[in-house]
């Protein structure tokens, strides 16, 4: 599962199991947000994210080319968010914010 490169793969088969057994216990609910993240990375060119008790870090497959978004910074070809996370839950949360920060400005639909 964590290989799986398509998102939304991965929460159709989350939204499978939830409708089949119910909500998931706190190490599934971990697993699949992992496999979100993991997923995220691949679409943004994204080689490998690192998160610690006070940042993440993400290193891209190659070079950035754009001014870093606002609330991060570039440090040695890496992108920082600098967040305190004291647990598990936490750090999940930091990775999910600092890829939300990478991710391109979502276009609106014509009404």
């Amino acid at each position: 599962m964590l290989r799986e490169s398509d998102l939304a793969s991965v929460e159709a088969l989350e939204d499978e199991l939830e409708d089949r057994y119910g909500e998931a216990p706190a190490p599934l609910r971990n697993l699949f947000a992992l496999a979100r993240i993991s997923a995220r990375c691949r679409r943004l060119g994204i080689a490998r994210i690192e998160v610690g008790p006070s940042a993440a870090a993400v290193t891209p497959r190659t070079d950035w080319v754009v001014e870093p978004p606002a609330g991060l910074e570039l440090r040695n070809g890496r992108l920082l968010l600098r967040r305190e996370s004291k647990d598990a839950a936490e750090q999940l949360a930091t990775a999910e914010a600092l890829l939300t920060a990478l991710a391109p400005p979502r276009r609106k639909r014509p009404a």
